[in-house]
């Protein structure tokens, strides 16, 4: 299997759970999966993309949010798997608001129908998004991602809490190296390097 390699996938869906407000049974899902590259690259892409498109002005939060207005309209997830100092595969997962309207149950997110107050072509989001991210992974300004991230980032230079599945950091934001982790300034003056982890703004 070439990578990247790059799957989309768009059809209906019913949750096995009781439907409540907000919450449908039955819905369209849309989804793009990305295998064998970083999570850096597909946030600006992603970013890059909803911006080209529709002119949205969006921002990242580290790890891997996209928001507009504070609000959020991307996550990215992403599986790492490896072998003593070896990357074996890195999966990525790509959730965007687009059609859907999730303020009702989440006050917190928005989509792109919501911000242009009309729904959009799902199809043409998954089509530029995969051009330009072929040719990013492919070489074009992949040495920039790094820099790039940082120009469009919300996160550093703002107080925020990490939480992980162990611990719980709070500082400054000051910087992310070039693998992509947040460089933390704790109360003491101390950095602490933070791979993972839940971010929230203070």
């Amino acid at each position: 299997l070439g990578t990247p390699f790059k799957r989309y996938h768009i059809a209906t869906v019913w949750r096995g759970e009781k439907p409540h407000r907000g919450r449908y049974r039955e819905f369209m899902q849309c989804d793009f999966d990305t295998i064998g590259t970083r999570s850096n690259a597909a946030d600006i892409e992603t970013l890059l993309v909803i911006h080209d498109l529709f002119d949205i002005d969006c921002r990242v939060k580290w790890p891997n949010d996209i928001l507009v207005d504070d609000r959020k309209i991307v996550g990215v997830l992403s599986q790492i798997e490896a072998e003593a100092d070896q990357i074996t595969f890195i999966n990525l997962g790509i959730g965007m608001n687009v059609n859907n309207n999730p303020t009702r149950s989440e006050p917190k997110a928005t989509s792109i129908a919501n911000i242009l107050g009309h729904p959009v072509s799902r199809k043409r989001i998954l089509a530029t998004f995969l051009d330009a991210f072929e040719q990013r992974i492919g070489g074009k300004g992949l040495g920039t991602i790094i820099a790039e991230w940082k120009r469009h980032t919300i996160t550093l230079g703002r107080r925020v809490r990490i939480v992980t599945t162990q611990e719980e950091f709070e500082g400054l934001a000051k910087d992310v190296d070039a693998t992509g982790a947040l460089v933390l300034e704790l109360a003491d003056g101390s950095l602490k390097t933070i791979f993972h982890g839940d971010c929230f703004h203070q």
